[in-house]
């Protein structure tokens, strides 16, 4: 049950985690349970975990519990919760490719996460599992993967109305859920209120009203929190779906 936390700027993919660079840094800082790799201008990979050893700068053995990247000081994406075995760490940073590294990282999160994308446009896969997803800012592509995935939106500022900026889901199922408890459905009232799921109907200028169109090959869903009529978010999906007031959590 690992949990992905994104800060970068150029927006979440596990594409930019590299341990490739782990034997050509300019420094190294190392004991039982902390492996800092450095490099010029404040960058760095740090690995906590138990038990570690070395054979010169490498780690030789141990179990890497959480690996957090730093870029130019700042943090750029910290990944805890993980069982990986350092050896394999080791093994990944041999090569130039990333393909190894990416397939150790899909095993490590083939159970059931959280991830937290940032406020840029987010790539977002979950791999196997019961995942849950926080696209937060920006125009997301979300991607749960096998499983039963949460979608979690807490701000309409999420997901916008139009096709360029609205998060799209990719690989919705009847058994995955949108989440959109935190959203305020009606800020003409008081405190947090509930959506009212409306099917495929049009709006009728009554806030925190929900719904739901297909268009060719896909569909949107969108949500009216100020009762104009208007959606004042929308997700995208990839495929035609008839959605069912048990898709969402409201």
């Amino acid at each position: 049950m690992a949990k992905v936390s994104w800060y970068g700027e150029g927006g979440y993919n596990l594409a930019f985690v590299d341990f490739g660079y782990l034997s050509v840094a300019s420094s190294y800082s190392r004991s039982s349970n902390k492996y800092v790799v450095k490099y010029p201008y404040k960058t760095n990979d740090t690995f906590i975990g138990s038990d570690f050893t070395y054979s010169g700068n490498t780690l030789k053995s141990g179990t890497v519990n959480t690996y957090t990247g730093y870029d130019e000081g700042r943090k750029s994406v910290t990944i805890s919760g993980l069982a990986l075995d350092a050896p394999a760490v080791a093994k990944a940073a041999k090569t130039k490719s990333i393909l190894d590294d990416q397939k150790l990282l899909k095993t490590a999160l083939s159970g059931a996460d959280t991830f937290f994308g940032s406020s840029r446009s987010d790539a977002i896969q979950g791999f196997g599992g019961d995942d849950t997803i926080h696209g937060r800012g920006g125009a997301d592509i979300l991607a749960g993967g096998s499983g039963r995935d949460t979608f979690v939106f807490k701000s309409t500022t999420h997901s916008g109305t139009s096709v360029e900026t609205a998060d799209i889901i990719l690989d919705f199922t009847s058994s995955d859920r949108i989440d959109l408890s935190a959203i305020d459905a009606n800020t003409n009232a008081s405190k947090n209120q509930a959506f009212t799921f409306i099917g495929a109907k049009d709006f009728t200028n009554k806030a925190g009203q929900l719904r739901y169109k297909m268009f060719g090959s896909e569909s949107v869903v969108e949500g009216d929190v100020n009762g104009d009529g208007q959606a004042d978010f929308s997700i995208l999906f990839d495929d035609r779906i008839s959605f069912k007031k048990d898709y969402f959590i409201l």
